[in-house]
Protein backbone atom coordinates (compact mmCIF):
# COMPACT_ATOMS: atom_id res chain seq x y z
CA UNK A 1 0.00 0.00 0.00
CA UNK A 2 1.28 3.71 -0.99
CA UNK A 3 2.14 5.81 1.88
CA UNK A 4 -0.87 8.03 2.59
CA UNK A 5 -3.23 5.50 1.15
CA UNK A 6 -5.73 3.61 2.80
CA UNK A 7 -7.18 0.20 2.07
CA UNK A 8 -10.17 0.18 -0.35
CA UNK A 9 -9.60 3.53 -1.91
CA UNK A 10 -9.16 2.47 -5.60
CA UNK A 11 -9.42 6.31 -7.16
CA UNK A 12 -5.88 7.28 -7.00
CA UNK A 13 -6.58 10.10 -4.49
CA UNK A 14 -5.54 9.52 -0.79
CA UNK A 15 -8.24 8.85 1.16
CA UNK A 16 -7.30 11.65 4.08
CA UNK A 17 -7.61 14.15 0.93
CA UNK A 18 -10.82 12.77 -0.49
CA UNK A 19 -12.63 12.01 2.55
CA UNK A 20 -12.08 15.38 4.32
CA UNK A 21 -11.22 12.98 7.50
CA UNK A 22 -7.58 13.81 7.57
CA UNK A 23 -6.82 13.97 11.37
CA UNK A 24 -10.58 12.16 12.09
CA UNK A 25 -9.26 9.01 10.61
CA UNK A 26 -8.74 6.83 13.79
CA UNK A 27 -11.72 8.48 15.82
CA UNK A 28 -14.03 7.10 13.27
CA UNK A 29 -12.18 3.99 12.67
CA UNK A 30 -12.21 3.20 16.65
CA UNK A 31 -16.10 4.38 16.10
CA UNK A 32 -16.71 1.57 13.64
CA UNK A 33 -17.07 3.60 10.48
CA UNK A 34 -15.33 3.58 7.38
CA UNK A 35 -12.58 5.45 7.04
CA UNK A 36 -12.78 6.19 3.32
CA UNK A 37 -16.18 8.14 2.31
CA UNK A 38 -16.22 6.87 -1.33
CA UNK A 39 -17.33 3.62 -0.36
CA UNK A 40 -21.00 2.77 0.10
CA UNK A 41 -21.05 -0.70 1.18
CA UNK A 42 -21.11 -1.89 5.02
CA UNK A 43 -18.83 -4.50 5.97
CA UNK A 44 -19.24 -6.33 9.70
CA UNK A 45 -17.06 -3.68 11.35
CA UNK A 46 -19.14 -0.98 10.66
CA UNK A 47 -22.69 -2.46 10.84
CA UNK A 48 -23.18 -0.54 14.21
CA UNK A 49 -22.09 2.93 12.85
CA UNK A 50 -23.18 5.35 10.67
CA UNK A 51 -21.28 5.31 6.65
CA UNK A 52 -19.81 9.02 6.27
CA UNK A 53 -20.75 9.75 2.24
CA UNK A 54 -18.97 12.48 1.52
CA UNK A 55 -20.31 15.52 -1.27
CA UNK A 56 -18.99 16.01 -4.50
CA UNK A 57 -18.58 19.31 -6.47
CA UNK A 58 -17.36 20.36 -9.72
CA UNK A 59 -15.84 23.41 -10.72
CA UNK A 60 -15.73 23.86 -14.73
CA UNK A 61 -14.31 26.25 -16.51
CA UNK A 62 -16.31 26.92 -20.12
CA UNK A 63 -14.52 29.39 -22.28
CA UNK A 64 -16.91 30.95 -24.76
CA UNK A 65 -16.64 31.91 -28.72
CA UNK A 66 -16.34 35.85 -28.56
CA UNK A 67 -19.57 37.36 -28.55
CA UNK A 68 -21.61 34.13 -27.20
CA UNK A 69 -21.06 34.63 -23.64
CA UNK A 70 -24.85 35.61 -23.12
CA UNK A 71 -26.33 32.84 -25.50
CA UNK A 72 -24.61 30.26 -23.16
CA UNK A 73 -25.88 31.56 -19.88
CA UNK A 74 -29.40 31.07 -21.05
CA UNK A 75 -28.87 27.67 -22.04
CA UNK A 76 -27.53 27.47 -18.59
CA UNK A 77 -30.00 29.06 -16.58
CA UNK A 78 -32.52 26.34 -18.68
CA UNK A 79 -29.90 23.84 -17.90
CA UNK A 80 -29.96 24.63 -13.97
CA UNK A 81 -33.75 24.63 -13.82
CA UNK A 82 -34.12 21.42 -15.30
CA UNK A 83 -31.59 20.03 -12.81
CA UNK A 84 -34.45 20.34 -9.88
CA UNK A 85 -36.04 17.17 -10.97
CA UNK A 86 -32.21 15.31 -10.71
CA UNK A 87 -32.19 13.32 -7.69
CA UNK A 88 -28.90 14.08 -6.26
CA UNK A 89 -27.94 17.16 -7.79
CA UNK A 90 -27.70 19.42 -4.93
CA UNK A 91 -26.60 22.93 -6.52
CA UNK A 92 -26.09 24.75 -9.98
CA UNK A 93 -24.72 27.89 -10.28
CA UNK A 94 -23.47 29.62 -12.72
CA UNK A 95 -20.39 32.83 -12.03
CA UNK A 96 -18.98 35.26 -14.18
CA UNK A 97 -16.10 36.87 -14.21
CA UNK A 98 -16.03 40.22 -14.29
CA UNK A 99 -12.66 40.91 -16.02
CA UNK A 100 -12.96 38.24 -19.11
CA UNK A 101 -16.13 37.67 -21.30
CA UNK A 102 -15.00 34.76 -22.59
CA UNK A 103 -15.30 32.76 -19.79
CA UNK A 104 -18.10 31.36 -17.43
CA UNK A 105 -17.34 29.16 -14.77
CA UNK A 106 -20.24 26.67 -13.24
CA UNK A 107 -19.89 25.03 -9.76
CA UNK A 108 -21.96 22.23 -9.56
CA UNK A 109 -22.64 20.14 -5.82
CA UNK A 110 -24.07 16.36 -5.78
CA UNK A 111 -24.60 14.32 -3.32
CA UNK A 112 -21.67 12.02 -3.75
CA UNK A 113 -19.56 10.89 -6.92
CA UNK A 114 -22.62 8.29 -8.13
CA UNK A 115 -24.90 11.18 -8.19
CA UNK A 116 -22.38 12.93 -10.15
CA UNK A 117 -21.85 10.04 -12.95
CA UNK A 118 -25.61 10.11 -13.20
CA UNK A 119 -25.58 14.04 -14.10
CA UNK A 120 -23.12 12.93 -16.59
CA UNK A 121 -24.98 10.78 -18.42
CA UNK A 122 -28.75 12.12 -17.48
CA UNK A 123 -31.05 14.05 -20.29
CA UNK A 124 -30.29 17.71 -19.32
CA UNK A 125 -26.60 17.50 -19.53
CA UNK A 126 -27.24 15.74 -23.51
CA UNK A 127 -29.66 18.57 -23.57
CA UNK A 128 -27.29 21.14 -22.70
CA UNK A 129 -24.40 19.79 -25.06
CA UNK A 130 -26.53 19.99 -28.31
CA UNK A 131 -27.79 23.69 -27.14
CA UNK A 132 -23.96 24.85 -27.20
CA UNK A 133 -22.58 23.03 -29.28
CA UNK A 134 -20.22 25.81 -31.84
CA UNK A 135 -19.88 28.30 -28.73
CA UNK A 136 -18.19 26.65 -26.68
CA UNK A 137 -14.01 26.48 -27.40
CA UNK A 138 -13.05 24.89 -24.73
CA UNK A 139 -14.59 23.26 -20.96
CA UNK A 140 -12.46 22.31 -18.12
CA UNK A 141 -14.11 20.51 -14.84
CA UNK A 142 -12.48 20.11 -11.65
CA UNK A 143 -13.93 17.15 -9.85
CA UNK A 144 -13.60 17.85 -5.98
CA UNK A 145 -14.66 16.58 -2.89
CA UNK A 146 -16.02 18.61 -0.31
CA UNK A 147 -14.46 19.27 3.17
CA UNK A 148 -17.12 18.24 5.73
CA UNK A 149 -15.35 20.47 8.58
CA UNK A 150 -18.00 18.28 11.43
CA UNK A 151 -15.53 15.68 10.45
CA UNK A 152 -12.72 17.60 11.45
CA UNK A 153 -11.15 17.68 15.06
CA UNK A 154 -11.89 20.79 16.92
CA UNK A 155 -8.07 22.33 17.51
CA UNK A 156 -9.38 23.91 20.43
CA UNK A 157 -10.52 20.78 22.04
CA UNK A 158 -7.66 18.56 23.45
CA UNK A 159 -9.84 15.30 23.43
CA UNK A 160 -10.36 15.64 19.62
CA UNK A 161 -7.34 17.43 18.21
CA UNK A 162 -4.91 14.23 18.86
CA UNK A 163 -3.26 15.68 21.73
CA UNK A 164 -2.42 17.35 25.15
CA UNK A 165 -4.23 20.46 26.14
Amino acid sequence: MQPGRRRGCDDGIPSRLWCGQRLAADDARAAGRRVCGNESKRTSSNLSGPIVMPKFANVVTIEVAPGRRDQVVTELTAHKARLKDEPGTLQFEVLLPQDDDTKIFAFEMYRDATAFEVHLNGPSLAQLRVEIAGMVMKLHGVRCAVLDLRLLPDRDNPTTAGGPP
